[in-house]
């Protein structure tokens, strides 16, 4: 059965796997078989997303009915494999059926969530739209608002960013930590087109800069595109002062096709011999 923890707690957590030479890694986890493989792995984190969901459906990374509904259903499931590992819920801060960001975290806390990110994010879908979005009172500042909410509540919080502008933002508003992410994560039956590392380092770069001036001890991590793998995300530790990775499509989606793949060859291999 899972634990509710303190900032404090995963704040000391997280000093101890620095400490250790370590990087810090989260796993999303949209079912219980992959949450309690994570945490049997090593994770630090397990972190849900609603949009996991359509990963585990089989249909690549999109957004999924009732966000907060799909992921406290999750958390349920999740609560009861994993048994010394933190978890961390994406919430959606824009669904108009919980627009009161206290009542919906008081929801969650109530049933033992230790940690908040918000997802799904309108980051994800590019300047414009979220510019939009925001311009309309639906957007990134009500993100902001809900993780600086988050963070007064006593949730750990982790967030999201693009820009530097929004990490700034995200960091003003006390968010623990910080997640530079550079696209859709590449790799997989899937093949999300994605940049190369040396097109996406100087972003995660100029992130972390932006992060460090507002607070030098926020946490810094990483995610998508060209870091795929745990191959690929030595670039990360080599170019960048990132501290670990947050892997999503690259722990539940991608492995899980390999596995599946090389198991059914296996078996297709095994020839009709009687002896």
């Amino acid at each position: 059965m899972g634990k509710t923890y303190s900032v404090a707690d995963i704040k000391a957590r997280v000093q101890r796997t620095i400490d250790s030479g370590h990087p810090i890694v989260g796993s999303s986890a949209s079912s219980g078989l992959v949450a309690a493989a994570s945490e049997a792995g090593g994770a630090d984190f397990i972190v849900l997303y609603s949009t996991g969901l359509s990963r585990v459906m089989g249909q690549g990374t999109r957004l999924v009915a009732d966000a907060n509904t799909i992921t406290q259903a999750m958390h349920e499931e999740v609560w009861a494999v994993v048994h010394d590992t933190p978890i961390i819920v994406g919430l959606d801060a824009n669904d108009p059926f919980n627009w009161d960001h206290r009542k919906l975290l008081e929801r969650f806390r109530a049933i033992g969530t230790s940690g908040i990110i918000h997802n799904p994010m309108i980051g994800i879908y590019g300047s414009e739209y979220s510019a939009m979005r925001t311009a309309a009172g639906q957007g990134f500042d009500r993100e902001v608002a809900f993780t600086k909410l988050a963070v007064e509540m006593g949730f750990y919080t982790m967030a999201y960013t693009w820009t530097v502008e929004e990490t700034r933002a995200m960091t003003e508003a006390g968010t623990h930590c910080i997640i530079a992410h550079v696209g859709g994560t590449g790799g997989g039956l899937e093949a999300i087109p994605h940049k190369s590392p040396e097109e996406v380092l100087p972003l995660v770069n100029s992130i972390v800069g932006a992060a460090r001036e507002v607070n030098p001890d926020v946490l810094l991590l990483a995610h998508g595109g060209p870091f795929m793998d745990p191959e690929s995300v030595k670039d990360l530790y080599r170019y960048t002062d990132v501290r670990g990775y947050i892997g999503a499509s690259s722990v539940e989606r991608t492995p899980v096709e390999e596995a599946v793949m090389d198991a059914a060859r296996g078996f297709k291999a095994v020839p009709l011999v009687r002896a």
